[in-house]
């Protein structure tokens, strides 16, 4: 190969080595970036995660505490329900004792019992002591008596009734309050549990909401992150291919210097060769050397 043309392809060769190594360069810078952007995603992809296992965490703590109301609520529905079957039959009681007691009011008399029971023994001594009672008489005074007992065994058991019926209405009354009070505490435990399980549901849906939108940002970055990866990996390839170039730019150089080195060395043995020949045909003295440069055959290298 001429000299010349073995300059420029080394010179060719050494300029593409100059460009591999700028690019190499760069690719080794933007690998290192696109490594570290990479681990960045890889923290804010954990950090993420993190916060969505935190999020379902709370998440189940809202749902338990949900549950309990939903048990608290259905107890206090049923205990109202009771309540409420318990006011109806009281009440209903209630206004059976009170038309019992407008059927019992007590009997308008001019007398009361001590004086009817007076009238009645005064009667009767009448009647014991008196010797010559006229029968018509008597028989008056015994009517009378006897109306008299009549009477007071009327109004004496319709008063124990009346008592009794006026003592009943009032402890139904103080059943039907108590009850009634009971109910309104149950009612308003039930509005405060309705309006904790409004708020835990509000709670929840906030909460669901913010895992959604984690999950959206997630995905994102995984979407960022295998981008990432794809350039990483074309980075990386294209390195080990400019790596593997300049290798063998460098093996191609060498093995042109090595080859131009061989030509010029065989240039001078034939020269020398040339000489020591022509030496020999002109009968001049020759050296061993000379002789064995002479002698050799041309595809061989001196010693």
């Amino acid at each position: 190969m001429d000299k010349s043309n073995e300059r420029k392809d080394i010179e060719v060769l050494q300029k593409e080595l100059g460009n591999i190594r700028e690019e190499l360069q760069l690719l080794i810078v933007e690998r290192d970036n696109l490594r570290r952007e990479l681990g960045n995603i890889r923290e804010e992809l954990s950090k993420k995660r993190n916060e969505v296992m935190k999020l379902k965490e709370e998440l189940n703590n809202v749902k338990n505490k949900l549950n309990d109301l939903y048990q608290k609520l259905n107890e206090l529905k049923e205990k109202s329900i009771k309540l409420k079957n318990l006011l109806k039959n009281q009440l209903y009681e209630l206004k059976e004792v009170s038309i019992e007691l407008k059927k019992l009011q007590p009997i308008k008399i001019h007398m009361s019992l001590d004086e009817i029971k007076q009238r009645i023994e005064q009667l009767e001594w009448t009647i014991i002591t008196t010797p010559y009672l006229d029968p018509k008489d008597e028989e008056k005074m015994v009517n009378e008596i006897t109306n008299l007992e009549h009477m007071f065994k009327t109004i004496a058991t319709n008063q124990k009734r009346y008592s009794e019926l006026i003592q009943k209405y009032d402890e139904i009354k103080n059943v039907v309050n108590n009850v009634r009070e009971e109910l309104n505490k149950v009612n308003k435990d039930l509005n405060d549990c309705r309006n904790s399980i409004a708020l835990m549901k509000e709670e929840r849906n906030k909460i669901k909401q913010a895992i959604t939108e984690l999950i959206k940002d997630i995905i994102e970055i995984k979407k960022k992150r295998d981008n990432i990866k794809e350039r990483l990996k074309f980075t990386i390839s294209s390195i080990n291919e400019k790596r593997q170039r300049y290798i063998e730019i460098l093996s191609e150089i060498k093995r042109i210097q090595i080859e131009s080195k061989k030509s010029v060395e065989e240039k001078i043995i034939k020269e020398k060769k040339r000489k020591a020949l022509e030496k020999l045909n002109k009968g001049e003295r020759v050296s061993l050397y000379d002789l064995y440069v002479a002698l050799e055959d041309s595809t061989s290298s001196p010693s």
